[in-house]
């Protein structure tokens, strides 16, 4: 049994997820099986079990603000920030959305076409890449990790919403600084894979 996040807005004719290669860490450790069956061996036609989508990450269109949209994402968090940022533009084409992608470099990187692509299409979306193992820095990448001080450098206003997901080290930073800030609960929304506690442990 594996757990995947849907890649893709809702209301689709399908659904989409985007799956990782998990390749061995070091030697003599085998390789992610799920992931290397869904790159190598499913062909269109075939038929897997799978459970209905369920979850609380995802963005309501039904709720108005006029506040910026925050999107943060490390890593393979990006997948489940695919799917509210594709809802957001749609549901709010004025709204100041801002994407920030944290991943070790250009070369990992999912969906930064796409990306940059959806920020050409749309004037209310910055897009933003971090990367903690170097790269050329651009107007809109950057080195190192994704800070208090890299995110008040780009945000308009704290009072924003802000949508997270990443590995566990990312993840508790980010909560821990938005509740520095004094950001209410009501406007932090994450997919955090482990026991909340931990989320909730000083950093």
């Amino acid at each position: 049994m594996r757990n995947y996040s849907l890649s893709d807005m809702p209301g689709q004719p399908h659904f989409r997820i985007s799956v990782k290669r998990e390749m061995p860490p070091e030697a003599n450790t085998p390789q992610g099986y799920v992931s290397n069956l869904l790159h190598d061996a499913v062909e269109p036609g075939h038929t897997l079990q799978i459970a209905p989508p369920c979850g609380e990450f995802f963005l309501d269109v039904t709720e108005k603000h006029e506040r910026p949209l925050v999107l943060l994402a490390a890593g393979v968090g990006i997948t489940p920030i695919m799917s509210i940022l594709l809802s957001a533009l749609e549901a709010f084409p004025k709204r100041e959305i801002l994407v920030v992608h944290a991943v070790l470099n250009e070369d990992v990187q999912p969906f930064r076409k796409t990306v940059n692509e959806l920020a050409r299409q749309h004037a209310n979306l910055r897009a933003y890449y971090r990367y903690s193992e170097g790269g050329s820095p651009s107007d809109n990448v950057s080195v190192g990790f994704v800070t208090a001080e890299y995110l008040e450098g780009l945000l308009s206003s704290r009072d924003a919403d802000y949508y997270f997901c990443g590995p566990q080290p990312f993840m508790v930073s980010i909560y821990h600084e938005l509740l520095k800030w004094g950001i209410p609960a009501s406007q932090m929304h994450f997919e955090f894979f482990g026991p909340r506690q931990e989320l909730e442990r000083a950093a």
